[in-house]
């Protein structure tokens, strides 16, 4: 069997390949070619979505406790910079904190 030669135009040229008959002279199957074509586009999505992992979800976006009835400030995410947990402060922290707002009464009064 005889191809003919096409330039990247699209333009025939005067060459021309030979090929075997046993690979080009078949019938043409069309739910075969449907096959190839739906499998090559799947491969080409696998591994593009996926489901996180434990470790690789970094925060939930749900709101740690309600803005109002609460009688707290209003907090909109747990990972906020600005810290919603509660802290607990040690006792010498709050000595230190109890010292300090007792310096700045005395030397107001003075």
């Amino acid at each position: 069997m005889e191809l003919k030669l096409i330039d990247s135009k699209g333009k025939e040229t005067k060459k021309t390949v030979s090929a075997s008959d046993n690979a080009f002279a078949k019938d043409f199957n069309e739910s075969l070619i449907h096959q190839l074509v739906t499998s090559y586009m799947n491969n080409g999505r696998t591994g593009t979505r996926s489901q996180k992992t434990r470790a690789e979800v970094r925060h939930t976006t749900k709101r740690p406790w309600a803005q109002k009835g609460t009688g707290r400030a209003r907090a909109g995410m747990t990972s906020s910079q600005f810290g919603v947990a509660e802290v607990e402060h040690s006792q010498i922290d709050l000595m230190k904190i109890l010292l300090k707002s007792l310096i700045k009464r005395l030397t107001v009064q003075v």
